[in-house]
């Protein structure tokens, strides 16, 4: 198959300082193309990265993107160029796989001429932009909670719509063991920004601190307003708040094996997301416990995809009025019960081997066949 994947305005792919998305859709072109299809992948242009390139098999064509600002209005016009100037660009194909606001409406424009059929990867929560896709052929959702909020807001969609989850690269993102038995090492990895519930979980850790003598949290993350952050006024109110607990912040890592080596030095991953209407499918987490690192995460529809609580990870009630003492219960339990630790370590890994790339690019193929046959 000819296979043409566009990413959106706002991040290179690597290695440039790619997020999640560009990330791990870069690493499923490289398999396309590794089974023998041929693959272009659009993405941002970005410093020290040429314009055109061949890279692992695939095409790389960069465009002008643009910075991402805090206004979620204001970056949906920002994509607007790119998304033309990416739709000029697309070349024809037997699949687009589109993964940017305006770019599958602009893209079904032009499909005539090109002949493909057009996939919208539908990696972010939806905020009303599928009432515009109706000349799209397949919407892939990455999880159920995005499938579901899509149909609601465009219930025509519904025979168009599946679920494929996000991958992750297993063999990079592998197990290490641990004792889980006197301190424990808890990490934060993500934007640092309100809507990832990070005020819960200093509060929180700040009254788990006591009962767990010695443990530790590390925050690690993107603050600029330019990667999705809050700011460095947002930073220093954590800061304020944390007090005299054992809290450490850390600048952002992209590199893939530091990231994961960094995962791999923690005993717990806490990622107490509140955005209800922003959180897709949770990629840190699940790339947590692939290393063995035991998950813990707010109560989001979007985490149940593949976390079990009490099973695979845990899971606080965010919502609640009082979640950073819900939060600070559970920490203190799993803190003091390294056997249960130890299971839900082991019960993780083994899960998050199911999302290896290289098994969901298998199952995007598949979908892809299906598709041209019908």
């Amino acid at each position: 198959m000819r296979i043409a994947i566009a990413t959106g305005p706002f991040h290179p792919t690597p290695p440039g300082p790619a997020g999640a998305v560009e990330r791990l859709t870069t690493d499923l072109a490289a398999r396309f193309a590794a089974r023998g299809h041929e693959v272009t992948l659009i993405s941002r242009r970005h410093p020290g990265l040429p314009d055109q390139e061949v890279a692992a098999g695939v095409r790389h064509l960069r465009l002008q993107g643009s910075q991402s600002t805090s206004r979620v209005w204001v970056n949906i016009l920002k994509d607007f160029p790119y998304s033309l100037s990416a739709a000029r660009r697309l070349p024809a194909a037997d699949v687009w796989l589109l993964n940017s606001f305006w770019l599958p409406f602009l893209a079904a424009r032009r499909r005539r001429d090109a002949g493909a059929r057009i996939v919208v990867a539908a990696h972010r929560y939806p905020k009303g932009q599928y009432r515009l896709y109706r000349g799209v052929d397949r919407i892939t959702a990455v999880s159920r909670s995005v499938a579901d909020a899509i149909v609601t807001q465009a219930p025509w969609s519904r025979p168009i719509v599946n679920v494929i989850p996000n991958p992750i690269d297993t063999s990079v993102f592998t197990a290490a063991p641990r004792d889980f038995n006197g301190p424990l090492r808890f990490l934060y990895a993500g934007r640092i920004h309100p809507e990832k519930g990070l005020e819960i979980l200093i509060r929180g850790f700040a009254k788990a601190a006591p009962c767990l003598p010695g443990s530790t949290l590390v925050i690690m993350g993107a603050w600029e307003v330019a990667q999705g952050g809050a700011g460095p006024a947002y930073v220093e109110h954590l800061r304020t708040l944390a007090g005299t607990a054992p809290v450490t912040f850390r600048d952002p890592v992209f590199e893939r094996t530091t990231f994961a080596a960094a995962l791999r030095a923690c005993d717990v991953f806490v990622y107490p997301s509140v955005a209800e209407q922003g959180e897709s499918f949770g990629v840190a987490p699940l790339e947590a416990m692939a290393t063995g690192a035991v998950p813990v995460v707010s109560a989001l529809g979007c985490f149940s995809d593949f976390l079990q609580d009490g099973v695979t990870g845990a899971v606080f009630d965010h919502r609640s009025p009082a979640a950073s003492e819900n939060l600070a219960g559970l920490l203190v339990r799993l803190g003091t019960a390294p056997d249960l630790l130890k299971a839900l370590s082991a019960a993780g890994a083994a899960r998050a081997r199911d999302f290896g790339t290289d098994l969901l690019a298998d199952r995007h193929l598949a979908d892809y066949a299906a598709l041209l046959a019908g």
